[in-house]
């Protein structure tokens, strides 16, 4: 474990992200780090790209427990990765992890993990079942 709390055997995943994003100079908050917010916005992205695809239509955010890991600095290449982990009746468990690249190294740090709760819900907002 390194001094940032990141395990130093922790690798991405070797498949594609479900999104790929670079912060910019404009996304910082006070303490010079990218704000929370532009990483939970993205995590929610990715999730939901998995839910929709998955239950095949509308998707709604229930819940959302996230760890944030390491610090995001601007020009930093963000990779989210991510799979569903368990499927209820109406509902989608997700799994996101955000993989933080600097510019200037191969090497990719862990910056957030979540946990995320979908539910398929109809026309009228309504949970609908999802099928097999």
């Amino acid at each position: 474990m390194t001094s940032d709390g990141n395990d130093e055997t922790a690798r991405p995943p070797e498949d594609a992200p479900l999104v790929r994003a670079f912060p910019m100079p404009g996304d910082l908050n006070s303490s010079g780090v990218i704000f929370g917010g532009w990483l939970l916005g993205h995590i929610d992205q990715a999730g939901g790209s998995i839910a929709w695809r998955r239950a095949k239509g509308r998707c709604l955010l229930a819940n959302i427990d996230v760890a944030l890991v390491a610090p995001v600095l601007p020009g930093d290449e963000v990779s989210f990765h991510g799979q569903e982990v368990r499927r209820g009746r109406s509902s989608l468990h997700v799994a996101i992890t955000a993989w933080r690249r600097p510019r200037t190294v191969d090497g990719a740090i862990l910056a957030a993990k979540a946990n995320l709760v979908f539910v398929a819900v109809d026309e009228h907002g309504r949970p609908r079942l999802l099928s097999a």
